[in-house]
């Protein structure tokens, strides 16, 4: 999957805010173990600080990706 964020021609001053992207997963544990085997980078691992249920990995840009278990739930 590939996400890609188009952003305008960098004007001088402060850099533009990127709002942050979540992905969510029916087994977390699994999901980070196939990120780990696939060599991605992490920000935090499930065993890192006191949230033990999120996980955070790098994009190849350096970005964070929130990595959170659960099925995404649309309001009607």
């Amino acid at each position: 999957m590939d996400l890609v964020a188009r952003l305008r021609q960098r004007k001088p001053g402060p850099r533009p805010r990127l709002r942050p992207l979540a992905i969510t997963v029916d087994d977390i544990e699994k999901a980070c173990a196939r990120f780990e085997s696939l060599g991605v980078r992490f920000q935090k691992k499930l065993t890192d600080g006191k949230m033990k249920n999120i996980a955070f990995i790098l994009d190849p840009d350096g970005y964070w990706v929130e990595i959170v278990p659960g099925a995404l739930k649309l309001p009607a």
